[in-house]
């Protein structure tokens, strides 16, 4: 009963958000992003475990109310819907036709919801550019709290090992999940916190520290002290490498003043975080993590994913119309870790040539304008940062696909906006005509 009245009562909640308060309605959205996989993982634990949890459903039909820009009238916005997304969604119903004609079942349609609700989120924000100022407000504001709530929660799960989480982590270890994620006892997992897989957990983290950089706030320091020590307690190199890609972006777009304040307050966040990573029960997890990143060539899961490639390009290669959107996760036994590979399997090869091609009109559009404001260039940075992870796995579904289309709406939008406010000065600037008068005789 649990399972159908959690997404029931999102649902709900979001519906009335959309409608009244509709900035409140992403904030929502974000957060349910967030916390969805920790109440399943609460659920089981209080009422039994169910390996078709439904209450997963519930961020996926949060997003998807977002698809009423389309179809309710609004004085917020008009129907404009960027090519980037016209795109995408045709890769998307071509995957899903693909997958009904071949395999139909409930899978295909769960798979139709988690690559269709992150691409209807992030066009209702850029249908929305007209309230992208508060919107941007309501995007940054959640993730400063995400890094806050996540990254104390990732500790605590680290050194306590909840039993919810380690009831979660023994039911799935049989056979289902990578023996990575580790053992259910304190100091022996990795840190996923709230979400359902330290990979996952890893692109959102790197994403909030990324976007707390322009974020104003006097909680922004001892929220990423917190962040930065679970990231690294994830252990997940691509989140890690991702980070620094968006960083270098993001610093050498910054205007030398606040350049200055950004590096400034890094140091003071590096002097925190280190001491506490140094700390003997943390430092063996990092540093043996940081150790594989410069000889690839004797980390395991690296030799595995190269033997995962030969595999899985023979199979696609022969095969190239797709296997349609039934989330497909092993090949021959052999588990696809690959973002690309995954992509082709799910819309085959026509599809993923309109997905990406959408991906690339939306990095044109957002870049295209000059004298762009920080907030832009953070936007686009953390997409650049969740694109470089997208050789360890697909960013383009579940929360990462949410994350990567809210930041690249937002990037939309604010362009948007801000060329509407160019005009609106330019106007102002216009001289008034002068109007001639006629004098009675």
């Amino acid at each position: 009963m649990i399972q159908v009245l959690v997404p029931a009562l999102a649902v709900l909640v979001a519906i009335f958000l959309y409608f009244t308060r509709p900035s409140a309605y992403v904030g929502f959205t974000i957060w349910v992003w967030f916390v969805a996989p920790l109440v399943r993982r609460l659920v089981d634990w209080q009422f039994g475990w169910h390996d078709q949890n439904l209450i997963l459903l519930s961020p996926n039909l949060v997003s998807s109310v977002a698809a009423l820009s389309l179809i309710v009238p609004s004085h917020r916005r008009a129907i404009q819907v960027s090519p980037a997304f016209i795109l995408c969604g045709a890769g998307v119903l071509y995957g899903f036709t693909v997958g009904m004609l071949l395999n139909p079942s409930g899978e295909v349609i769960y798979g139709l919801f988690n690559w269709g609700a992150p691409l209807l989120f992030g066009m209702y924000l850029t249908m929305d550019w007209r309230y992208a100022e508060e919107n941007r407000k309501t995007v940054l504001n959640s993730f400063l709290w995400g890094a806050g709530v996540m990254g104390s929660y990732g500790i605590y799960q680290y050194f306590v090992a909840p039993k919810w989480d380690a009831f979660w982590l023994q039911n799935i270890s049989a056979g289902l999940i990578d023996p990575s994620f580790g053992q259910p006892e304190p100091m022996l997992m990795r840190v996923w916190s709230t979400m359902n897989a330290p990979g996952v957990f890893g692109g959102a983290m790197a994403t909030a520290l990324l976007l707390m950089i322009v974020t104003r706030s006097p909680l922004k320091i001892p929220f990423s002290i917190v962040g930065y020590v679970a990231l690294l307690l994830s252990a997940v190199r691509a989140a890690w490498l991702g980070w620094i890609l968006g960083l270098v972006l993001l610093l050498r777009k910054a205007r030398p003043k606040l350049l200055v304040q950004i590096l400034a307050s890094m140091v003071l966040i590096a002097v925190c975080v280190l001491p506490i990573v140094q700390n003997p029960q943390l430092a063996p997890v990092i540093g043996d993590r940081l150790k594989t990143l410069g000889d690839l060539k004797q980390d395991g899961s690296f030799r595995e994913r190269q033997d995962m490639y030969k595999v899985v390009m023979g199979v696609i290669l022969y095969d190239p119309f797709g296997h349609g959107l039934k989330n497909q996760e092993t090949v021959h036994n052999l588990a696809v870790d690959s973002g690309i590979l995954a992509t082709i399997l799910s819309l085959g090869w026509l599809g993923t040539t309109l997905y990406l091609g959408g991906v690339a009109f939306f990095i044109y559009q957002s870049g295209r304008k000059k004298g762009q404001d920080i907030y832009v260039h953070a936007f686009r940075s953390v997409c650049f940062a969740l694109l470089a992870q997208y050789v360890g796995g697909n960013i383009f579904v579940n929360v990462t696909g949410a994350i990567f289309w809210a930041c690249g709406g937002s990037a939309l939008a604010e362009n948007q906006w801000q060329i509407a406010q160019l005009s609106q000065t330019e106007e102002a600037q216009l001289p008034v005509p002068e109007i001639a008068t006629v004098h009675a005789a």
